[in-house]
């Protein structure tokens, strides 16, 4: 499949459930349906996995035609019993059961939206009575499966080490970043999207001119000890320099917030930043260890390493440049540091929630679904519990305005 968001999906959800350990007789055979790849997975069920392109906005819409289109592979239209997407409408999972040459089968439906218009699809099927051994194997073969026209099926980004010409430092990086300056085992990467990581960059800076007179690309500045207040002032004398070079100025440098730290040199006082500025009149983000430390009478050290990107693409991509970085140690703090802040925290925290609340309910209603359990709600007081799917059936049409069945898109963790 091209998603990776829907391999992560199905392979969460997959290793959530039990381990196939029974070997059951194979499906009925049936063509797919046109532009889709059919796989039988092991030991039982079956896969039907394609791609899409065009100007797709709703996974929901996509959802809606796919399961329209199968009427001509299952014996009829399948029967959705339930569904859970995320809330921007980009991914949807729905739960349903069918017939294949009259063989029962029950399983689960899949879209999702890339950021082009297109997205991938699958199907995920097998007996109502296997379906719960078989879901985890064929969810693992997903990424694997060619479909037809879309070229080899695509892996999970992963990060590409790369070493210094010097030897001294590596980094991984995603595909299309390269790295930009070395030195003494400091390292600078860019990527494609003005993102910028700086790993262990150490800068002496000088208070004034030597007895020999001044040095040549050095920088002159007061010692400023306090890692927030030194940050703006030394970005600035650095802008000057790459303005100097025909390189972006960085202007407009405000501090957000910080979160003090002991020093990682040992000396001096650190703290971990969450700035904003603007590189090249572009509204930029950048978060970074910043540690500042006298060196003698006239000379001190400002130690950094960061992650930036234009505002936008930070919020995207803050997880993916803190992974970038090799150093355990070091991407550990800043990780650390990042989740105790409030707004880097809170950025980290809301491009993970939607996904992880959507993974969660998508994982548990797949697991009830695949169980034959419902979750039932008495209407009135809100109390609910786990029944036997033909029990709550019954308990709804006995008295539908008491009860009801909850869908998997408003599972409570409680559940």
């Amino acid at each position: 499949m091209t998603s990776k968001r829907l391999l992560i999906t199905v392979l969460a959800i997959g290793i959530a459930l039990p381990a196939a350990t029974v070997r059951a007789a194979p499906l009925p055979e049936r063509a797919p349906p046109s532009g889709f790849a059919s796989v039988n997975g092991t030991p039982s069920g079956r896969t039907l996995a394609g791609n899409f392109s065009g100007n797709a906005r709703s996974a929901a819409a996509v959802l809606g035609g796919m399961l329209g289109a199968l009427r001509g592979y299952f014996d009829g239209a399948p029967v959705v019993s339930s569904a859970v997407g995320d809330p921007n409408d980009r991914g949807i999972m729905a739960f349903f059961d069918a017939r294949l040459q009259g063989t029962p089968v029950r399983g689960a439906a899949i879209v999702q939206l890339n950021d082009g218009g297109g997205g991938g699809v699958a199907i995920l099927f097998d007996r109502p009575a296997d379906i719960a051994r078989s879901f985890p194997a064929m969810a693992r073969q997903l990424g694997g499966i060619q479909v037809p026209g879309g070229g080899p099926a695509r892996r999970p980004v992963a990060l590409q080490q790369q070493t210094t010409p010097d030897g001294k430092a590596a980094i991984g990086v995603p595909p299309g970043w390269r790295i930009t300056g070395y030195a003494n085992g400091a390292v600078d990467v860019a990527g494609p999207q003005g993102q910028l990581v700086d790993v262990g960059i150490y800068m002496p800076i000088l208070m004034r001119p030597t007895f020999v007179g001044p040095v040549a690309g050095a920088i002159y500045l007061p010692f400023i000890g306090d890692p927030a207040a030194a940050a703006p002032v030394v970005s600035q004398a650095l802008s000057q320099q790459t303005v100097a070079r025909g390189g972006q100025g960085t202007t407009n440098v405000e501090v957000l917030e910080r979160f003090n730290t002991p020093p990682p040199t040992g000396a001096g006082q650190a703290a971990y930043l969450f700035v904003r500025s603007r590189i090249g009149g572009r509204p930029y983000l950048h978060f970074g260890l910043v540690n500042t430390a006298p060196i003698d009478n006239n000379s001190w050290a400002y130690y950094y390493s960061t992650v930036a990107a234009p505002d936008g693409v930070f919020q995207r991509d803050f997880t993916l440049m803190l992974w970038s970085l090799n150093q355990q140690m070091l991407r550990d703090r800043l990780q650390d540091a990042a989740t105790k802040m409030r707004q880097t925290g809170e950025i980290l925290r809301s491009a993970a929630r939607g996904q992880s609340d959507a993974y969660d309910r998508a994982n548990k209603g797949v697991s009830y679904y695949l169980r034959g359990v419902e979750v039932l709600e008495h209407s009135p007081s809100g109390a609910r519990d786990n029944f036997d799917r033909d029990y709550a059936d019954a308990v709804v049409k006995a008295d539908p305005t008491k009860y009801r069945l909850v869908p998997p898109s408003q599972y409570r963790t409680t559940d």
